[in-house]
Order: C-alpha cells, then sequence, then structure tokens
C-alpha cells in the first residue's frame, strides 16, 4: 500500500510579469511555509514605471513527497524569469519592455510567445563595445 504525501509544493506563476510563488502544504492543507515569491525583471520593471503591479498567479506544478506530479501550462514569460538575466535586462531599451509587456497583456498566446522570442534576440544580443 503505498505511503499517503505529507509534503506538497505547487508553484504559481504570474503570466503578465514570469515572477513565481512556491508554497509548501501538509497533506492536510496546512501551510508549512510562508510562501516564497521570486519578483521577475518584469515585474521590478512595471513597479518601477506603474507604481504597482498585483499578480494573477496561475499553476504551474505541483510535486508532493510520494514522487507524483501535476504540471500546467507554462506563459511565454516564464523563459524570462531567471535572476541571471538581470544584467541583460538592464541594458534593454524602456521602449522594447513596453512594446513586449503590451503584446503580453493584450496578445494571443501565439503573439505572446513570438514576442518573447523578439525581445530574448534583443536581450541577448551581444553589446558593441
Amino acid at each position: 500500500m503505498p505511503t499517503p504525501p505529507w509534503r506538497i509544493t505547487t508553484v504559481d506563476v504570474c503570466p503578465e510579469c514570469g515572477s513565481t510563488r512556491t508554497q509548501v502544504a501538509t497533506w492536510f492543507g496546512r501551510r508549512v511555509a510562508t510562501p516564497v515569491v521570486y519578483s521577475s525583471f518584469l515585474n521590478r520593471w512595471i513597479v518601477s514605471r506603474e507604481g504597482s503591479h498585483t499578480h494573477a498567479w496561475r499553476f504551474l506544478h505541483e510535486n508532493n513527497s510520494s514522487g507524483l506530479r501535476a504540471c500546467g501550462s507554462a506563459p511565454a514569460t516564464y523563459t524570462l524569469r531567471d535572476h541571471d538575466f538581470d544584467e541583460y535586462f538592464a541594458r534593454v531599451p524602456d521602449a522594447d519592455v513596453a512594446k513586449l509587456l503590451m503584446i503580453v497583456r493584450t496578445g494571443t498566446d501565439r503573439e505572446q510567445e513570438a514576442a518573447v522570442n523578439e525581445f530574448a534576440d534583443v536581450l541577448f544580443r551581444p553589446c558593441n563595445r
């Protein structure tokens, strides 16, 4: 007879900015730890330009101590969430970030993915030194 899972880790993502929230709970749903939120560069950019940002959390994945998993779909912005990208974001013109956010906020999934791919090309373009 399998052992019931005693610990469940759930990760949610904000589709607009790519920030993530991790929550840990026991089998009975009691929270073990305060949710941990990773604020992406896009979130910090939105807050610095618009004053605030309210996350629209969407389920991304869940793991439990028995090895069972559940997965949702990641939004296009999820690929831009990494801390290691911050130095690259800092050199991207505000107009490019604003264009990306406009499409992420109003475009179809396909348009959002194309916009993120185009933004990544700009993001990782070698610096002219």
